[in-house]
């Protein structure tokens, strides 16, 4: 029952009895009147968020059922607002995740913003029906992100440290609830993908500082002068050492060869002690970093 309508009519007998309609064109089929008592009834399934008022017409006749026909009724109309209040029959719906990594260096500061969260409700924006609220469920356990509330549809992840070495690819598990009572959820994974900053040089362990090495003048071409090694603390290509022999203006590096990838130094040019018994030759090492 959704109210009972009354009218009243002065006259006596059947011009005085009030029979009650209902426009079906108002009420799209949804309601239904009882012509005699005047009560109001819903006939069909209602959905605030397909129609969420109705606007019925009431129609009030006297002497309907001896007088209609004849022309001797007479009637009165009114409309009657009915607004359909919301339940919280709708869950949320998050905005789809980029299905690769979200990107963010090591240097990516505190607080500052990953990306976005938004998810819509079909239910009432103007009640907690329709308000949503974002979690973290799992993937954080470093405790690397949060989530920082803008509305009630939108939330931002921030780094909530400092992201320094800590790169690798980190799967969040993120939950949106509604506020309504009993709350409805749904659950989606965001990729976050913290990627080394090429901030660390290669240094070299092998040999470790300058050294000076002894070859005989009639060592054959090709034949292994030293073998040098360097290392660099990041990672994947900002961790990958290549190595070159410096090209200075003395020349001695002609004379030599290396190998870019192993860094092992062989005999390019013969040796002649007599014409040349010193040689000075500078090892660089560089990753593939960018800068």
């Amino acid at each position: 029952e959704v109210a009972v309508i009354e009218a009243r009519d002065a006259d006596s007998g059947d011009f005085g009895k009030v029979t009650f309609l209902l426009d079906r064109i108002s009420s799209l089929g949804k309601f239904q009147i009882h012509p005699e008592t005047g009560v109001l009834n819903i006939t069909d399934r209602l959905n605030r968020e397909e129609h969420g008022s109705y606007m019925l017409v009431i129609e009030a006749w006297d002497n309907y059922q001896f007088g209609y026909a004849s022309g001797e009724s007479r009637n009165a109309f009114k409309q009657i607002a009915v607004t359909i209040t919301d339940v919280n029959d709708e869950p949320p719906v998050l905005e789809r995740f980029p299905d690769n990594c979200i990107v963010v260096t090591e240097f990516h500061e505190p607080e500052e913003t990953v990306t976005l969260l938004k998810a819509s409700d079909a239910d009432d924006p103007s009640t907690p029906n329709g308000w949503i609220t974002f979690s973290i469920l799992a993937g954080n356990e470093k405790g690397l992100f949060d989530i920082k509330e803008v509305n009630h549809w939108t939330a931002k992840i921030v780094s909530s440290d400092s992201l320094k070495d800590k790169y690798g690819n980190y799967t969040l598990v993120i939950k949106a609830d509604d506020l309504g009572t009993p709350p409805n959820s749904v659950v989606s994974n965001l990729h976050i993908c913290v990627t080394d900053f090429n901030d660390n040089p290669p240094r070299f362990i092998s040999p470790p500082q300058n050294v000076t090495i002894r070859i005989p003048e009639n060592a054959t071409l090709g034949s292994t002068v030293i073998g040098v090694e360097a290392i660099d603390a990041d990672q994947g290509p900002n961790a990958a050492v290549r190595y070159r022999l410096k090209q200075d203006n003395t020349g001695d590096w002609r004379t030599f060869s290396i190998d870019q990838d192993t860094g092992l130094i062989t005999l390019k040019q013969p040796l002649d002690r007599e014409m040349q018994k010193l040689y000075r030759i500078r090892v660089e090492a560089y990753d593939h970093g960018i800068p």
